[in-house]
């Protein structure tokens, strides 16, 4: 997500751990700010158990990971909410506000990881398997074949295509 376009609030909104633009912003009481993943790495043993006091990276000051965390304020909210973000995906390029990226990304149309839907067996698959679904799926060749033989004298030739 380091496709910033409007850096206004950016200052104050970078992570204490990563110093990258916050991901999931959570919020410790001393008011540092950090992203999930990074504040995550930090409160859980190896054995994936929450530890009982941890250390803010920033400050020092002690905290208790099951009390002391909490969602980002409303002025913290309003500024990551100024910063613009450029989607990833070359062919979509759209400029989308901070609080909805994630869901833009998800669902772009240019994102190879998202799911479709064929619409003739009704199978959900990544759009990057778009061709080996193609290739494997029979409604889709019974379609595309309705659509597609040449007669020539009498006899019916499937014209073979790289794409389907």
């Amino acid at each position: 997500m380091n496709l910033v376009v409007g850096e206004l609030g950016k200052e104050n909104c970078s992570c204490s751990i990563c110093t990258n633009l916050l991901e999931d912003a959570n919020v410790l009481k001393c008011e540092h700010s950090f992203c999930k993943k990074c504040l995550d790495k930090l409160i859980y043993t190896p054995e994936k158990n929450l530890k009982k006091k941890v250390k803010c990276p920033f400050c020092r000051v002690d905290f208790d990971p099951s009390k002391d965390i909490k969602a980002p304020g409303l002025f913290q909210q309003n500024q990551l909410n100024l910063i613009k973000l450029k989607c990833e995906f070359e062919s979509c390029g759209k400029i989308v506000p901070y609080n909805i990226f994630e869901t833009h990304k998800n669902g772009c149309l240019f994102n190879p990881y998202s799911y479709t839907r064929c619409e003739h067996c009704k199978k959900d698959f990544k759009q990057i398997d778009t061709k080996k679904h193609q290739n494997d799926c029979i409604d889709y060749l019974r379609n595309a074949l309705k659509k597609s033989p040449i007669i020539k004298d009498g006899t019916i030739f499937i014209p073979y295509r790289n794409t389907l």
